[in-house]
């Protein structure tokens, strides 16, 4: 059974697409630009760069600190002179000690035999009786006291002193009131000691 037909529709085929009519296009025409052109072109989008401020200008340095001049007395040439000892080598035996020969200011030197310790004596100005004295033998060198020695009575100072077996040569500092002195150390045998020795 066929339904009645509903108002508004159509029940018939749809016609074919070949015979619908083309759409029909309108359209304006631009107006013409004000310079008499033909249409104006669509302005292309500007990139805006924008430019980094300056770098700050660098801060100066601060000025350095004023020198202060020196305003204390120059030391004392009297005092240095206090500091310099004289030295004395006894050897066993000896009935009178041996000067070391003085090389230059602040250096003595003296021969020694290894095995045959010596006796060294400094004798500084009784006025620096009880004053410190820094102690510092080199390599090969055997000798006592070398820690806590302060400058004795009457100003002696006496040091018990070797030398290692090979040690040739070596050398004692003694430092005190900001004068150091040297006593060089040379290896010899007795009888060249001795010859030496002999006036």
């Amino acid at each position: 059974m066929t339904p009645p037909p509903v108002a508004g529709f159509s029940t018939a085929p749809p016609p074919p697409p070949n015979s619908l009519p083309a759409p029909v296009l309108e359209w304006e025409p631009l107006p013409p630009s004000p310079s008499g052109g033909g249409s104006s072109p669509v302005p292309l989008p500007v990139a805006l760069f924008v430019a980094a401020p300056p770098p700050a200008p660098a801060q100066p340095l601060p000025a350095p600190p004023p020198v202060v001049p020196f305003v204390g007395s120059p030391p004392d040439p009297a005092e240095f002179e206090l500091a310099k000892p004289r030295f004395e080598v006894w050897r066993s035996g000896a009935e009178t000690p041996e000067i070391p020969t003085q090389i230059k200011d602040g250096w003595h030197s003296t021969l020694i035999t290894s095995g045959n310790p010596i006796t060294v004596r400094l004798l500084f100005d009784p006025s620096l009786t009880g004053t410190p004295l820094s102690v510092t033998p080199d390599k090969g060198v055997l000798m006592t006291p070398t820690q806590g020695v302060h400058i004795g009575p009457s100003g002696e100072c006496l040091f018990a002193v070797d030398l290692e077996s090979g040690q040739e040569e070596s050398q004692i500092s003694f430092y005190s009131m900001k004068i150091n002195t040297v006593l060089r150390l040379t290896t010899a045998s007795e009888e060249v000691i001795q010859l030496l020795a002999t006036p």
